[in-house]
């Protein structure tokens, strides 16, 4: 029934969806904090000028107040408001524990041209969180998993929290605790639980898109490139297989050599199926399911406007 935004502009904006209405909330708010607390009436945002993080319900009762002392790039807390976490500007991880803020991943500074904001997933039972930004990038690696008393241990530092972590990371909420990581990403990357935290998919500015069970830490598939699998003739020239999948729209777009269809966004809409949002292809949503590596539909969203 509700939404609420930051924007360029600096305004905190809640939205009423049923009745197309707006409350402006804030004229000083950080670009990067809106965040709306999963099973409840509350939402959050933080002031740009003083790091102050604002917790209200939609009646606009004031729930709480706190700082976590530092500008948050992208922001989460748990259904009962008792753990917070937030990424910086240089893609450090902050995590609280009923109000006691400790970094649990060191800064990693992002490269030239990355984005700022960390993306950071919580489940719907609050029991998990999931971050990406830059994937690790080596499919040489075969996706191995690092787990335990494996590679993320011997990065983990009591005080400090992990370094040297680049690849897409599934943590426990109530220990700050790294649990599994997932490996093959390339640059720029976004990942995604399932509501019922039972699977996740990243997919990244190369195209490259992966889909995991998340209990087990087994890879299911890579997903195939948009236009089809990548396969040799007898010539051994590339070409694109796209048999069984879906015919393509009329204005759907075509490869022409010089575009990627970059992955800037995934979105479950149930527990098995997934939308996935590509570049220089933003007028179409891509459905999937987490049980076959083909798309199921290409969904019109329209010009007007561009999303």
């Amino acid at each position: 029934n509700y939404a609420i935004t930051t924007d360029l502009s600096l305004k905190a904006i809640l939205w009423g969806l049923k009745n197309h209405t707006k409350k402006i909330l804030d004229r000083t708010a950080n670009i990067y904090s809106a965040y709306f607390i999963k099973n409840t009436d509350d939402y959050m945002w933080q002031h740009d000028t003083n790091n102050q993080v604002i917790i209200k319900d939609v009646k606009g009762n004031l729930i709480n107040t706190f700082n976590p002392g530092f500008p948050a790039y992208g922001q989460v807390m748990t259904s009962d408001l008792e753990h917070y976490i937030a990424g910086d500007e240089d893609w450090a991880l902050y995590w609280s524990d009923q109000g006691k803020v400790q970094k649990i991943k060191l800064d990693q500074g992002g490269f030239l041209g990355g984005q700022k904001l960390q993306n950071i997933m919580l489940s719907d039972n609050n029991h998990y969180f999931l971050t990406a930004g830059l994937g690790g990038g080596n499919e040489d690696a075969k996706y191995k998993l690092y787990t335990g008393d494996d590679q993320l241990e011997k990065n983990y530092d009591h005080n400090q929290g992990i370094s040297n972590i680049e690849y897409v990371l599934l943590w426990d909420v109530s220990t700050g605790r790294p649990i599994r990581g997932y490996f093959g990403n390339v640059a720029k990357t976004f990942a995604t639980l399932s509501p019922d935290g039972k699977y996740i998919v990243a997919g990244d500015e190369g195209t490259g898109m992966y889909v995991w069970n998340s209990l087990t830490g087994k890879l299911l598939f890579k997903v195939p490139y948009m236009l089809g699998y990548v396969k040799e003739d007898a010539k051994r020239q590339l070409y694109y297989d796209n048999k069984g999948f879906p015919v393509r729209p009329i204005d759907f777009e075509q490869y022409d050599g010089g575009k990627m269809f970059s992955i800037f966004s995934l979105k479950f809409i149930d527990d098995t199926h997934y939308l996935r949002f590509t570049t220089y292809l933003s007028n179409y949503a891509i459905l999937y399911n987490v049980t076959d590596p083909k798309p199921l539909k290409y969904l019109p969203l329209g010009h007007h406007p561009q999303i």
